[in-house]
């Protein structure tokens, strides 16, 4: 009996000073994780839907933070953002072909939602 209790406050003393894992360490893995994927996402938007043509910024600015509005069709089945008008043409142009590659590739959400994107006229 001494013999197991000696055992027990071995382990008690050893696994009491040592965390499981870092909470600091781990929260910053997280993040880094997900400004990875981030980046990531962003650049392949950029390659597919402005066929690199476009700064990162610009597309940032221009496009990701541009407002509209967003149009519930079908019974919910389907979501259509309108994308206000640009400024300049050169955005315009570009912004509605970056619509058309991505209404092109019928992407659904999780839920089977189907999403649209169009410019307004």
């Amino acid at each position: 009996m001494k013999r197991n209790r000696e055992e027990v406050a071995k382990w008690r003393r050893e696994l009491e000073s040592t965390p499981f894992y870092e909470l600091d360490t781990e929260m910053d893995h997280i993040m880094t994780n997900f400004k990875i994927l981030h980046e990531n996402s962003l650049l392949y938007a950029k390659k597919v839907f402005f066929e690199g043509k476009l700064g990162m910024e610009m597309m940032l600015r221009q496009f990701i933070n541009h407002y509209g509005d967003l149009e519930i069709l079908d019974g919910g089945k389907r979501f259509r953002f309108k994308l206000n008008k640009f400024d300049g043409t050169g955005m315009t142009k570009k912004a509605v072909k970056a619509c058309e590659i991505f209404n092109e590739k019928k992407i659904k959400t999780a839920d089977g939602i189907l999403l649209e994107i169009v410019v307004k006229r």
